[in-house]
């Protein structure tokens, strides 16, 4: 499907790069609300207001994938999705061709999955949910619409994780627990109980050593 890209960051230019490269979908054209364009082409593709895709890009011919960031606790990405979808534009979904699917894997529209993630049997991913890279969902777990885990989160089987919570690098959920809706677990935390909805969660960080690495007498 021919597709453009709503976003101009970081997590739009990979995004750009995985679709490009894979062939899944074909990035057409980019969008931002209008007071956020800056000139009218981005990594050699049109640049249109988003007040002005509908026209320039008709939803019954091209579809629109969300590259946002997680803004808000992921309230932007949830809001462009349903203006996007207010719109009539398709939200198709993006796997990864790294990670294997199970047909028992249940994944909504909008999601986008990138390289090298397990999502176990029976699993499901809701809409709008992002996946970076390595993860790991567990069976029968289940992720909600517009949750973003970063990279090498492990969330445990049947384990519930709210609508637009932010599971940042090795975050580990253990099995079957649920995590409230907004929830935000830091580098390196383990969460071993269910968090109530809003819930903030970081781990320790290392100290730095007294001895400078110049002194060190081996690695």
């Amino acid at each position: 499907m021919k597709v453009i890209l709503f976003g101009t960051g970081p997590l739009a230019e990979v995004l750009h790069a995985c679709l490009s490269e894979t062939g899944v979908h074909e990035p057409v054209a980019f969008t931002v609300d209008r007071a956020f364009a800056k000139g009218d082409s981005f990594l050699g593709l049109p640049l249109v207001p988003f007040e002005e895709a509908a026209a320039r890009f008709p939803p019954g011919e091209f579809g629109m994938v969300i590259a946002a960031g997680y803004g808000g606790v992921n309230r932007l990405r949830r809001e462009k999705h349903r203006a996007a979808k207010a719109l009539g534009y398709p939200l198709p979904s993006f796997v990864h061709p790294s990670t294997p699917l199970s047909r028992t894997v249940a994944i909504g529209e909008g999601t986008v999955v990138l390289e090298g993630n397990q999502l176990q049997p029976h699993c499901r991913l809701g809409d709008g949910v992002f996946l970076w890279s390595g993860n790991v969902v567990g069976h029968h777990a289940v992720v909600g619409d517009h949750a973003f885990l970063t990279s090498h989160v492990v969330v445990g089987g049947r384990t519930v994780v709210g609508e637009r919570c932010f599971l940042g690098p090795n975050a580990t959920v253990r099995d079957g627990i649920v995590l409230g809706e907004g929830c935000v677990l830091g580098p390196g935390t383990l969460l071993m109980a269910d968090a109530a909805p809003g819930g903030v969660y970081a781990a320790e960080p290392t100290p730095r050593s007294r001895v400078p690495s110049d002194r060190l007498r081996g690695l």
